[in-house]
C-alpha cells in the first residue's frame, strides 16, 4: 500500500535475511550463490531505500551493517556500524560488530577498542572475544 514505508521496507529486508539464514543452512551452496546474490540485493536495495527515507535511523544503519558483514565487504559494514554508533552512542552491538569487521580488515587494536566498549555497555560476551584476539596478536 506504500512503497515508502521505511517500516515496511525495513521489515521486507529482516525477512529476506532470515529466510537466506534458512537457506543457507539447507541447501547446496554452490548452486544456489547466484539466488543468495540477487536475495542479498534485495536486502541491501531495501536498506537503502529506508535509509534514504529516515537517515537517522541507526538500526536501518546497523542491519545493513550486518549485511555487508554478511558478505565479507568489512570497510563497508565499519563505515555503517560507525554511522549508527553516530547516532545511538549507547547501541552495544554496533560497536561489537564494528570491533569484529575492524579485527577482521586487519585493525585489531581498534577493534579490540570497540569490543571493550560493547562490553562496558553491557555486551558481556564481548570480553571472551577480545581474549581470543589478544591470544593472537
Amino acid at each position: 500500500l506504500d512503497s515508502t514505508s521505511v517500516v515496511a521496507l525495513w521489515q521486507r529486508a529482516y525477512c529476506q535475511t532470515m529466510m537466506n539464514e534458512f537457506d543457507t543452512q539447507s541447501r547446496n551452496a554452490k548452486a544456489d550463490a547466484t539466488s543468495a546474490s540477487l536475495k542479498s540485493a534485495r536486502i541491501m536495495s531495501d536498506l537503502g531505500l529506508a535509509i534514504q527515507a529516515d537517515k537517522d535511523n541507526q538500526y536501518l544503519y546497523y542491519n545493513r551493517g550486518c549485511t555487508y558483514m554478511a558478505e565479507r565487504d568489512y570497510t563497508h559494514a565499519i563505515d555503517d556500524f560507525t554511522r549508527a554508533i553516530n547516532i545511538d552512542h549507547n547501541l552495544a552491538e554496533a560497536y561489537y560488530n564494528r570491533g569484529l569487521a575492524r579485527v577482521q580488515n586487519g585493525l585489531k587494536s581498534e577493534g579490540i577498542a570497540d569490543l571493550s566498549k560493547a562490553g562496558e555497555l553491557g555486551l558481556y560476551k564481548a570480553y571472551s572475544v577480545i581474549k581470543k584476539i589478544s591470544k593472537s596478536i
